[in-house]
């Protein structure tokens, strides 16, 4: 396993994955179990009072995460993938589903190899429970906590270079209001 450092105490964490992808065009699946420990699974709440990572059974310090995802390569440019996750130890925003598809083959960003005129475009819906999808704190589009589509495209104006955009508009799962986010970013690679 890992360890980070997620509040104040270590945490540990330890998974497995199996994936089968064909190759460049067909079907693909996989699925996943993991399993993290960390005493702030029964200990916070929000500053408004409301369960967030908070379990009913507080002394539960685990999340059991099992995923799966299914998808369909199209071409070695088109693709439509969904995947679904949930967190059989939370009570609250304990599930987490996505659907994409995309075109191109720029997805995401680039790397050192990017060349000019390369790209891609991609479209979807997220539903991303916090207890579920705990790293999508991170994320540049669609962040734990919240529902909605999200769109995206990312260009290579010159080799090494990448200019990437994405836009989530949505809604948040627990507690009312609007979610909403723009992110863009200029990659270079050298």
């Amino acid at each position: 396993g890992t360890k980070g450092n997620w509040g104040n105490d270590p945490s540990s964490f330890w998974g497995v994955n199996l994936q089968y992808q064909p190759g460049a065009h067909g079907l693909f699946v996989g699925g996943g179990y993991y399993q993290i420990k960390d005493d702030d699974f029964n200990n916070y709440v929000d500053s408004n009072g409301v369960k967030y990572r908070t379990y009913s059974n507080s002394d539960t310090d685990k999340a059991k995460i099992w995923s799966a995802n299914l998808g369909y390569k199209f071409s070695d440019k088109a693709q439509l993938w969904g995947s679904y996750a949930e967190n059989t130890e939370a009570d609250v925003e304990n599930d987490s589903w996505q659907a994409l598809f995309k075109y191109g083959n720029l997805y995401g960003g680039g790397n050192q190899g990017t060349k000019k005129g390369q790209w891609a475009v991609w479209a979807g819906y997220k539903k991303l429970g916090s207890n579920a999808s705990l790293c999508a704190i991170n994320w540049d589009d669609a962040f734990a906590g919240t529902k909605g589509v999200v769109a995206g495209f990312s260009v290579a104006p010159m080799d090494r270079v990448v200019f990437l955009a994405k836009y989530f508009k949505g809604k948040y799962i627990t507690g009312s209001g609007d979610a909403e986010r723009l992110f863009g970013r200029v990659e270079f690679f050298y």
